[in-house]
This record gives C-alpha cells, structure tokens and sequence, in this order.
C-alpha cells in the first residue's frame, strides 16, 4: 500500500521507454517521425539512423533509401493494457521476494510500473530485469520497423493507467506530430477495459454509456483529423470481454497465499470488492449476473466503435475499426492444449502477462494486413541495403 501510495505521488517521469530517442537533444527540429531536411544529407534529422550521402551518385541516402516507400510511424492511445502494466510478482510472493528482487525497484516505479518498452503496443527490447518480469518481446512498432526500416524509432506510447474514453483528449493532446513536417502515423485507439471497469460496488452505473463513448471518441477523432499528417491512419479497437477472469483464476492460489497456500484469487478479489480498491470489480466478481452484464456494456461498447469506423469520414487519416484481440489470443492458447492463466499477469490477474504481449502484436498485425494493409505502409525493399550501411542504426 505504501508503494501504491508513491506511485500516485510520482509525476511521471516518461523517457524513450514510451517515445523514440532524440538523437540531436540540442536540435528541436530533429526528432523521431519527422520529414527528412533536404535528404537528411548533413544530419540525421528524423533520428531514423539513414543519412549522408552516397559517394558514387551524389544522392542522399535518405532518397535512395526510403523516399519512395511509404515509412510511417505509430502512436498508441490506450490504458494500463496498452501500457503493458506489471506488478513484479517476486515483490509479493513470500517465496520470491529477496534482497536482490527488491534492488532495483526505481525504474519501474518511475515508469508507474508500466513496461511499454517490453509491450506488444511499442515494444522494443528484450527483457533485462529476469528477476522482475520475463519473456520475449515483439510488438506492432517492431514489425513496423521490420517492414520498413526508415521507421526506426518512430514510436509514441501515450497509454495510461486508469484510462477510459474520458481520457482520450488529454492524452491526444501530448501526441507529437506536425502536419508540415512530419511523415504520416498509424494511431491504435484501444481503451480495453475501463469504460467497463471500476472499482465500485454498485458498478453498472458508473460504467460509460453508448452515448458518452460515442461523444468521447468523436472528440479524439476531431483532434486528431486536425493535426495528423495527410495520409494517416486510425484504428479503433474493441474493448475487451473480461468475463473469462474469474471462472478461470478464482480457485487458484494467489501469489499472496504461495507460503501457506491459504490465500485464493477470490478472496482478494471479495476483498478488493469490499473495500472498492479493486481495478474491476464487476468482473473480478463471484457475481455471474454482473459479469454478464459487464461483458454486455462492452459488446455494445465495441458496437458503438465499430459504427464510428463504417460511417465516419476524415481528411487527414483513414478509419478503421479491429475486434479486441484478446479472445483470438486465448483461443490459438488453447488449441495449443496450454492453460489460459497463463495469459494472465498473477499479481493483480487483469492485464495481460508478458508471455502474452507478443501474441497479441501478433493478432492485431495479422488483422490489419488482412483488413486494411494499406495502413501499414509499404514494405520497403531496401531494407537489407539499409541494414548493412548502417547497421542497427543507431539503436533504440
């Protein structure tokens, strides 16, 4: 409790863990997703690791390499999913917990114990901290990335804890793109749950109504048409049905109880509940009514979405509309003859574990190339030449 407390005390402290990396720090006309500036011939302004020019034509390597294929970059709005939440078990769990698991503790709390770096949104690294979370990575910006290499750091994480439609506007209000300068972005809309979820009791009445969604997204979407460079894209995605969680972690031990093996996932859940702490009391809830009728808000929610996305037009970007990926991921987990709790982080058993996150880029990837591949850009041909001139360009 006193490190929940903290973390509401922090002001973020957001570094290139959820934005691509300043390479010229002193430049403000050098960032990541940015137009080259005449070629990149000097410098490498847009960060992307690809400038200079070419010795025998004289041409700059940023038009020979990437001018004519497409490159684009990604920015995700989302919640503590998209944020890639992680309570480190071995923080908690009296069989885990150590000296050495509780060293390092700051940089995840200064990052409000979100791991984007490691997500299936903008992931990008490895995983450094075993003792702390575990698993591969991939993610939407890396096979981005792998698509085009001219995309290389041209990522925006702007997911948030707690965060519903209500919240959109101002997280679309830190978004850095420049309709002049800027090279065209595909932006993942996925508030998975919290439209749905709360901590109340009584939590029907305080999920959000088709109406309020519908207003909340529209405001985004007008936002967003007025900043975004031509050419963009924007992908609205399902919420999430949670009502999966109970039935399947409810009987399991908590990392809590693993000393006495006493200590069930419902009764952390009853104790959430009972002091309305809870991230969603409505499906982490022995009430099967409630969870249905949860699970209903957020199909009509989705429908709400869908609608948006078959009947709205912009200018500056195309709309799309995706189903939550979650329930395809659980699915392909099963046929595989594995246990769905593994999806599941153990701590709070809401978000989805490391082990999932790259099953998930991989669902909405293959989604988007089979619904509307155009969003992604083109696949540049170039990438091997690129990768050989200029190795990993830079890094992250």
């Amino acid at each position: 409790m006193l490190l929940l407390s903290l973390l509401l005390q922090l002001q973020p402290a957001r570094g290139t863990f959820w934005r691509g990396r300043d390479c010229r720090d002193w430049d403000g006309g050098s960032y990541p997703g940015r137009q080259p500036f005449r070629g990149d011939e000097t410098a490498d302004y847009n960060c992307n690791g690809i400038w200079g020019v070419d010795p025998v034509t004289r041409k700059p390597w940023e038009d020979i390499l990437c001018k004519d294929f497409d490159a684009r970059g990604i920015i995700y709005i989302g919640d503590s999913i998209g944020a890639h939440f992680h309570f480190p078990e071995s923080w908690i769990n009296p069989l885990l917990i150590s000296e050495e698991t509780l060293h390092n503790y700051t940089e995840p709390v200064l990052n409000e114990l979100d791991w984007p770096h490691l997500g299936f949104a903008t992931g990008f690294m490895n995983t450094t901290q075993p003792l702390l979370i575990t698993g591969v990575t991939d993610s939407l910006y890396l096979k981005l990335r792998s698509r085009n290499r001219c995309n290389h750091r041209d990522y925006q994480n702007l997911s948030r804890n707690g965060a519903s439609s209500y919240d959109g506007m101002t997280y679309v209000e830190s978004l850095a793109r420049n309709r002049s300068n800027d090279k065209p972005v595909l932006v993942i809309y996925g508030m998975y749950g919290n439209d749905v979820c709360n901590r109340f009791s009584d939590a029907v009445p305080h999920m959000t109504s088709r109406a309020a969604l519908h207003k909340n997204v529209m405001d985004v979407l007008n936002t967003l048409n007025a900043v975004l460079p031509y050419g963009s894209h924007v992908v609205l995605v399902g919420l999430v049905d949670g009502e999966f969680i109970y039935p399947t972690m409810a009987e399991r031990i908590h990392p809590l109880g693993q000393f006495h093996s006493n200590l069930r996932y419902d009764d952390v859940y009853r104790w959430f509940n009972c002091m309305e702490m809870g991230p969603c009391s409505a499906w982490m809830n022995s009430n099967v009514t409630l969870r249905k009728v949860a699970t209903l808000r957020a199909q009509q929610l989705s429908v709400v979405l869908k609608n948006i996305a078959a009947k709205e037009q912009f200018a500056a970007f195309s709309l799309h509309y995706l189903d939550n990926p979650v329930p395809k991921v659980m699915w392909n987990w099963k046929q595989e003859g594995k246990p769905v709790w593994q999806l599941i982080d153990p701590v709070d058993s809401l978000h989805p574990s490391q082990m999932a996150q790259p099953l998930i880029a991989r669902v909405l990837w293959e989604d988007i190339i089979k619904n509307f591949p155009e969003a992604l850009g083109d696949e540049n041909p170039n990438n091997q030449r690129i990768e050989k001139l200029f190795g990993n360009q830079g890094g992250h």
